[in-house]
């Protein structure tokens, strides 16, 4: 008899079923979170480009700057730090031209 009452006592879990609007969130969650996976490789490599840029722009290399501040553009356009720091590359430049031309004049 005590036998059976412990059988009684084991039954398996009934399933739960959950709402529907939980499983529309979940499945929502789980594409944007592929979505995020699928762009970070660009975000990554965006990066990259940038601190390379701006290390150029603290050494006053302006050209190279440029070159790896575009680079950041053509793959995040949005990016504010690149705008930045591309504006200030190309007034490095433009400063650094006028000042050869001035050395070039009172030659």
């Amino acid at each position: 008899m005590a036998e059976e009452n412990t059988k009684e006592e084991m039954k398996p879990f009934s399933r739960h079923s959950y709402p529907i609007l939980i499983k529309i969130f979940g499945l929502a969650l789980l594409g944007i979170w592929l979505y995020s996976l699928f762009l970070l490789p660009k975000y990554f490599e965006a990066s990259k480009y940038l601190q390379a840029g701006e290390r150029y722009l603290k050494l006053r290399d302006y050209d190279n700057s440029v070159i790896e501040l575009k680079k950041v553009l053509e793959a995040v356009p949005s990016s504010r730090r690149a705008k930045t720091a591309l504006l200030t590359a190309y007034r490095g430049l433009n400063y650094r031209k006028t000042s050869s031309d001035l050395q070039r004049i009172k030659k």
